[in-house]
C-alpha cells in the first residue's frame, strides 16, 4: 500500500498531511471566487465532477496498461 494510506486502507498521517498542503490551498483558492451561497455550491459541484472524471480517467488507464 501507498504511503498515504494505513493497513486498514485510512489515510496515514502522512496522507493527511499531503492531501491537506495540496487541497486545501487549491480549493479554498476557488471557493474565494464566489460571491453567494449558489456560486459556492456550483463551484462544489464542478470540483466533484472533476475529480469523479479524474478517477475514472486513472482506473481506465490502469487496466489498458495491466
Amino acid at each position: 500500500m501507498s504511503k498515504l494510506f494505513t493497513e486498514a486502507g485510512f489515510l496515514s498521517d502522512e496522507g493527511k498531511r499531503i492531501f491537506k498542503e495540496v487541497l486545501n490551498d487549491k480549493i479554498s483558492m476557488l471557493l474565494k471566487q464566489a460571491s453567494n451561497e449558489t456560486e459556492l455550491r456550483i463551484i462544489g459541484s464542478l470540483i466533484q465532477q472533476r475529480v469523479g472524471e479524474m478517477v475514472a480517467s486513472a482506473v481506465s488507464d490502469r487496466k489498458e496498461n495491466a
